[in-house]
């Protein structure tokens, strides 16, 4: 479901977080855990260990569509790495 060096990572949390998200919910957090991944896989360096500000600026710079789902696309996100250990962006 995942190809980034994080997909176990992100499998994990996907698995925890559907237990408490409603169907819809869950399908938009699926989606932009995907495109997260994605961005990841097609951005990342194979020998960096963390993702840092200055990498979920460019992220961000990248989405498109309305401010609305920009927002929320970035919130899931964030929620992400702060579960994560790979929270470099708790600065």
């Amino acid at each position: 479901m995942f190809i980034s060096k994080y997909n176990k990572v992100f499998s994990q949390y996907y698995e925890l977080r559907s237990a408490v998200l409603s169907d819809s919910a869950r399908k938009h957090e699926l989606c932009y855990l995907k495109r997260f991944d994605k961005y990841i896989a097609d951005s990342i360096q194979s020998d960096e260990d963390v993702l840092l500000e200055s990498f979920m600026c460019k992220w961000i710079s990248s989405l498109r569509g309305s401010s609305v789902s920009i927002a929320n696309e970035v919130i899931v996100i964030r929620q992400f790495l702060k579960a994560t250990p790979h929270n470099s962006t708790n600065n």
